[in-house]
């Protein structure tokens, strides 16, 4: 269960950050940087990581949030996530607790998060 709630909130956590990062400094920079997280998430583990790059270049769509907005749907994604997701489902600590917090997790976040629930998903059914 947590990680369908991962794998659903993920995107909304990373669409609000980059509707923040355009109200602070542009659409430009928002599409520059998810085209080079598209790359990094086709680069990853080829080619089953390709399906993956394309939707992710759909989170950089400016949504017309408002900087308040975007902010508590952020703030209420990372809360659900750890608060329900580890907190009651799993009862575990965040990796980011246990772990140190690698640049690329920042950014492959959703990758991450759908690429273990798919590949849990196969698991399930095989």
């Amino acid at each position: 269960a947590n990680l369908a709630l991962h794998a659903a909130l993920s995107p909304i956590e990373w669409a609000a950050a980059l509707a923040l990062v355009r109200w602070l400094a542009g659409g430009r920079v928002v599409w520059i940087s998810q085209t080079l997280v598209a790359l990094g998430t086709a680069a990853a583990r080829p080619p089953k990581t390709w399906l993956f790059a394309a939707p992710t270049l759909l989170l950089a769509t400016d949504l017309g949030w408002r900087p308040a907005k975007a902010a508590l749907l952020w703030v209420g994604a990372i809360a659900a996530q750890v608060g329900v997701g580890h907190g009651l489902l799993d009862r575990t600590a965040p990796s980011v607790v246990e772990a140190q917090l690698r640049f690329q997790s920042i950014f492959l976040n959703v990758l991450i998060t759908w690429d273990v629930s798919f590949s849990h998903a196969d698991e399930q059914f095989r």
